[in-house]
């Protein structure tokens, strides 16, 4: 029920294969229950596509208190990256830090983050390695 107070601060599912489950729509729902207190988010090596970052979108750019993202060893590409970049521009978004290595987004992947960035005041780390932007 989405009236069931959550207190979880940390959710660590790192190598949970989430996307190749298509377990994407049950995270998005358990993140919009701990829009409110979730602080850290660790989905990497989650076999996560574009498509799945897309879809989860919503959830974490209304996540105001989500200060890091992990989302390395992913396949979000150049479609993920926009979806990553809508929520560093999302007015509610906190992000401090945010992990994207290995995640082949290539340059116009990078072009959509910096997009995302040009409003974004809080985050304060950005870690592209492995992601051929160059």
């Amino acid at each position: 029920s989405k009236d069931t107070k959550s207190s979880i601060n940390e959710l660590y599912l790192g190598g949970c294969g989430i996307g190749c489950r298509r377990g994407t729509q049950h995270l998005k729902e358990v993140l919009e229950l701990l829009s409110n207190d979730l602080k850290t988010l660790d989905l990497r090596y989650n076999d996560l596509e574009g498509k799945d970052l897309v879809d989860l979108e919503p959830a974490l750019s209304f996540a105001s208190n989500l200060k890091i993202l992990h989302l390395e060893g992913n396949y979000s590409k150049c479609e993920g990256a926009a979806a990553i970049g809508k929520v560093l521009s999302a007015t509610k978004s906190n992000l401090k830090e945010l992990y994207l290595g290995d995640n082949q987004i290539g340059s116009v992947g990078a072009k959509s983050l910096a997009a995302g960035l040009r409003n974004n005041t809080t985050l304060d780390k950005l870690y592209l390695e492995g992601n051929s932007i160059g």
